[in-house]
C-alpha cells in the first residue's frame, strides 16, 4: 500500500531557472531597457553570471539638467550682450566666461554621469541596483534571487494624506527581524483603521 504522507523527492535546487525574455525593442547602449545585453559586464560578475536585463531611468529624465545647461550656456551670452561691462579688465571677463563654461560642462557631465551608470541590472543570480549620486561616491546594493521574500509595489497619492509613507522593497529573508514585522504589522493595523 503506498504511504500517502511522504514527501516527493525534492527537485535539485542548484539548478537554474533560465529567464527567457523577448528582444528589447531598442538594445542601444543609450537605452532604458535592454534585454540580455551581449558586451555589458560589471565588476562583481561571475563568469558564468549572465546579464539578463539592464534597466536605467528613461532618457526623458534628463530633460531638466539639460535645459538647466542650456539657459547657463544661454545665460553668458545674454549678460555679455545686454549688460555694459566695458569698466572690467578684458582679461577678467575672459576669464569669468571660461569659468563660466566650464562650470557648465562639469555640470552636465557629472548629470549626464549620474543617469548613465546610475542603473539597475538583473542577473541569473542577483538583483544589482548601481547608484552613481556624483563623482566621488557609488553606492551599489545587491541581493541574490532566492533571497528575496517579499517585492512590493505601494502607490502614494498626490494628496497628502496622514498614512506613513512606504516605499518600494525588497527584503531579504535575514534581514526581516521580529521589530521589524511588529512595527510593518503596527503600520498596516493603522492604514486599515
Amino acid at each position: 500500500m503506498p504511504d500517502i504522507f511522504v514527501n516527493p523527492p525534492k527537485k535539485n535546487l542548484n539548478q537554474k531557472k533560465k529567464l527567457r525574455l523577448p528582444p528589447a525593442t531598442s538594445s542601444h547602449l543609450w537605452s532604458a531597457f535592454i534585454s540580455h545585453p551581449a558586451k555589458i559586464r560589471f565588476d562583481t560578475q561571475d563568469k558564468q553570471e549572465e546579464i539578463i536585463l539592464l534597466l536605467r531611468a528613461h532618457p526623458i529624465t534628463n530633460f531638466p539638467w539639460v535645459m538647466t545647461v542650456v539657459i547657463m550656456a544661454l545665460a553668458s551670452f545674454l549678460i555679455f550682450r545686454f549688460l555694459n561691462l566695458s569698466f572690467i579688465p578684458g582679461n577678467f571677463i575672459l576669464i569669468s566666461f571660461l569659468s563660466w563654461y566650464l562650470l557648465t560642462f562639469a555640470f552636465a557631465f557629472s548629470q549626464f554621469l549620474r543617469w548613465f551608470f546610475g542603473v539597475f541590472i538583473i542577473t541569473d543570480e542577483r538583483v544589482i541596483d548601481i547608484d552613481f549620486p556624483n563623482l566621488l561616491f557609488r553606492s551599489i546594493a545587491q541581493t541574490k534571487i532566492d533571497k528575496i521574500q517579499n517585492a512590493e509595489k505601494n502607490l502614494i497619492s498626490l494628496i497628502k494624506s496622514n498614512q506613513p509613507k512606504l516605499l518600494d522593497n525588497i527584503r531579504q529573508a535575514d534581514e526581516l527581524d521580529e521589530k521589524t514585522e511588529e512595527e510593518l504589522k503596527k503600520a498596516i493595523g493603522e492604514i486599515v483603521k
